[in-house]
């Protein structure tokens, strides 16, 4: 009896400690689940950061059902632990050589270039063209640390050329029907680039703006870029020392320097981490399905989404017979379309959807010059563009015909965004070696197609000449302000040498913008 009583206190007490051990092994699984848990909530099992870029799961990638936690009887799972998400920091740069401001719309970055021009034949249209080759435009100041940054920064430049004075162009024109300082020194002129508000830049120089009438619809606006030590040489005037400084501005005299601009194209930039970041997402899924974990993109973190990213009792890590993880579909990557918004003619050329807008100022005297119709549609965020082929010149120009006839007229003239080649203003350099296209888009020459004897030897004033459309109705009859040499000479849509400034004709104006197309 003793010896039977011992045998069964021996196995009772293998049997504690068996279950013991058994408990032990359990509570060691589950702490292991919690930890591994822990590890998806803190991003560091089967992701991690790259760059700037953070990867981390959300609350449904690492959400536990009580079917998932390996348990005993009616215990309940450990609560999930989650520390908070830092929202990743996307920093936005300038390209080296810009000088970088912050504004209310985001960072604005502005280039000082210098065309070599030491004559004063360089306009601001020729620096407005030098910015948008460049895919920016002339730009303004939006409180006097830009406007002071620059003209220092410009003093430097100026000194190591070894002059001590220079005119900088900068993005701003007379506001309509105002250019004498009676409008007064804030509402005379305004900021043409699109972006600069308010008068916090503009700082003039002792009696500006003046009394003085340009030739020409409009006004202009340059920096006095003027070192202390400055002596008036040939060319120069004496009275630039007491009346302007550095900082100073004053209207169009001899310019040196150019003002420019590129929008930090902050989207533009964000758009290429993006695609960036997407890129490694789709690389990176596919070692989370080796993983068994998943992520997805909102906003600039990268989370796991609920579908794609959901765990069940077979995914995690168990004893007994394993059962293989299940296959994923591949995933699909949204298609983006390029498109133009309600009112724009859309074309496809080589970099992508190019769109066009035909813009109606309402004047029909004459006095709107190619420089007023680039301020439009730099105001509307586009350029004055041009054609990059027969297609679209001819669409134009159909376009532009109905909107003349709907308005009573049979004539009017369309400017485009073009500009003589340097030293090129006559027929002799060849129909199709005299312009060039000034949008920074369109290129080639299956563009151009001129009337009759364009383009000719005409030297308009200034340092450049512009190109005009005609739009003329096959019923036009010459009225007041016409020429009777238009119908014999012109098509519609056929391309007119033509004098940038003052008034033109025919009187009634037209222009075309150009933009990108959005991507929807």
């Amino acid at each position: 009896m003793k010896i039977l009583l011992a045998v069964l206190f021996v196995l009772c007490l293998a049997t504690i400690v068996t279950s013991h051990r058994k408990d032990k092994d359990e509570v060691k699984k589950i702490v292991k689940v919690i930890e591994f848990d822990d590890d998806v909530v803190e991003g560091r099992s089967s992701i991690g950061r790259k760059g700037n870029e953070k990867f981390s799961s959300s609350s449904s990638s690492s959400s536990w059902s009580s079917e998932e936690l390996p348990r005993r009887g009616n215990r309940r799972p450990f609560p999930r632990r989650r520390r908070p998400q830092r929202p990743t920091e996307v920093k936005k740069a300038c390209d080296d050589g810009w000088l970088e401001f912050k504004r209310p719309n985001g960072i604005w970055c502005i280039l000082i270039g210098n065309p070599g021009i030491t004559n004063g034949w360089f306009s601001q249209q020729d620096a407005q063209n030098a910015c948008i080759g460049m895919g920016a435009v002339l730009t303004g100041f939006q409180n006097s640390n830009e406007r002071m940054t620059v003209a220092e920064e410009a003093l430097k430049l100026t000194t190591k050329l070894g002059r001590t004075v220079a005119g900088l162009w900068v993005g701003a024109t007379s506001l309509p029907g105002c250019r004498s300082p009676s409008c007064g020194p804030y509402n005379t002129f305004q900021w043409t680039d699109g972006d600069t508000t308010g008068v916090e830049g503009i700082k003039w120089g002792v009696g500006e703006p003046d009394n003085n009438n340009w030739p020409g619809a409009t006004a202009c606006i340059q920096q006095f870029i003027i070192s202390p030590n400055f002596v008036a040489g040939p060319e120069d005037f004496a009275g630039w020392k007491p009346a302007f400084r550095a900082k100073t501005m004053k209207l169009p005299l001899a310019v040196l320097l150019v003002l420019c601009l590129a929008t930090v194209v902050t989207s533009h930039r964000k758009d290429k981490d993006e695609v960036k970041k997407i890129v490694k997402v789709i690389e990176f899924d596919d070692d989370v399905v080796e993983e068994r974990s998943s992520i997805g993109r909102k906003g600039n973190e990268f989370r796991s989404s609920s579908s794609s990213a959901s765990w069940s009792s077979e995914e995690h890590p168990r004893r007994g017979n394993r059962r293989p993880f299940p296959g994923r579909r591949p995933q699909r990557l949204t298609e983006t379309k390029e498109t133009c918004d309600d009112g724009w003619l859309q074309f496809r050329r080589p970099n992508g959807v190019w769109c066009i807008l035909i813009g109606n100022p309402g004047v029909t005297n004459g006095y709107f010059s190619q420089q007023d119709a680039q301020n439009a549609c730099i105001g509307m965020g586009a350029v004055l563009t041009g054609f990059q082929n027969e297609n679209e010149r001819m669409t134009v120009a159909a376009e532009a015909l109905k909107l003349t006839t709907r308005l009573g007229r049979t004539v009017a003239g369309l400017w485009v965004g073009a500009t003589n080649l340097p030293g090129c203003k006559v027929s002799g350099c060849g129909p199709l070696n005299t312009f060039q296209w000034t949008d920074g888009d369109t290129t080639g020459t299956e563009g151009f197609k001129w009337g009759i004897g364009e383009p000719d030897n005409t030297n308009w004033p200034g340092a450049t000449a512009c190109i005009q459309q005609f739009i003329i109705s096959p019923n036009f009859v010459p009225g007041p302000g016409d020429s009777v040499n238009w119908k014999p000479a012109f098509v519609n849509g056929d391309l007119d040498k033509y004098q940038c400034n003052s008034r033109v004709h025919p009187w009634m104006r037209l222009y075309i913008c150009g933009k990108r197309g959005v991507r929807k």
